[in-house]
């Protein structure tokens, strides 16, 4: 299934900064610093770097981790929601 640490990745990525990912998730930037760096333990990749100024840049590793798990984000999006449709079809 699609991870809140793969979530936490994608926004963090595309905001450019733990801070503007922590104002858009509601919480704190230790929390999703933790959910990135799980998740890099998990796939034994580094995703993300830290500048000085507090931005973020991904590594070549992690631009090629957040453009297939967007496309991953918009399939299973689009899974979920004819799983729903067929499950609702079933009930009726």
């Amino acid at each position: 299934m699609y991870s809140q640490q793969m979530e936490t990745f994608i926004v963090v990525a595309e905001s450019g900064s733990y801070a503007k990912a922590s104002e858009f998730f509601g919480r704190s930037e230790t929390y999703l610093k933790k959910q990135v760096s799980e998740l890099e333990g998990q796939l034994g990749l580094a995703l993300i770097e830290t500048r000085k100024d507090g931005r973020v840049e991904m590594t070549d590793v992690g631009k090629y981790i957040y453009s297939e798990a967007h496309h991953f984000r918009s399939e299973f999006d689009r899974v979920l929601t004819k799983a729903r449709l067929v499950q609702s079809v079933v009930k009726s």
